[in-house]
């Protein structure tokens, strides 16, 4: 009869529903797992860049204050990356700075004039620097 509606056809319209709602759930956390490594991935290329910038910044600083020579100074800001694991002048001639990742990612610049310094991060963000002249070699600081 065409306009009766029988029981089974009700649970059948409810198992459907629900199998829909289901496979859009499923779909939904597909499209979430994929958004969540893409921001991941995008979060970590935009700390390298960061990390990059600052090393450059202070060897271009470094430079110019070592050919002003001393006393020659020069304060700049820099936005640091927010996991930070060091920051440190190697072989003198070297600034690097180490991301805390799974494996550790290295960004450094190198530097023809010595560098000394000693650089105590607290905190991710702009952060000044200050550069100093000094015979024979450039003193960064924060």
């Amino acid at each position: 009869m065409p306009g009766l509606i029988l029981p089974h056809s009700r649970a059948q319209s409810s198992v459907e529903y629900l199998s829909i709602i289901g496979v859009q759930l499923v779909v939904l956390a597909i499209i979430w797992i994929y958004l969540n490594s893409s921001l991941q991935s995008s979060q970590r290329a935009q700390d390298v860049a960061k990390a990059q910038n600052a090393v450059d910044k202070i060897r271009d600083s470094a430079q110019v204050v070592s050919l002003q020579g001393p006393p020659a100074k020069q304060t700049i800001e820099i936005d640091l990356p927010s996991n930070i694991k060091s920051f440190n002048f190697s072989n003198g001639h070297e600034a690097l700075i180490v991301l805390d990742y799974d494996k550790g990612v290295d960004v450094s610049a190198y530097s023809p004039v010595l560098l000394e310094g000693n650089v105590t991060y607290t905190a991710s963000g702009p952060t000044l620097f200050y550069i100093f002249a000094q015979k024979g070699k450039v003193l960064v600081s924060d």
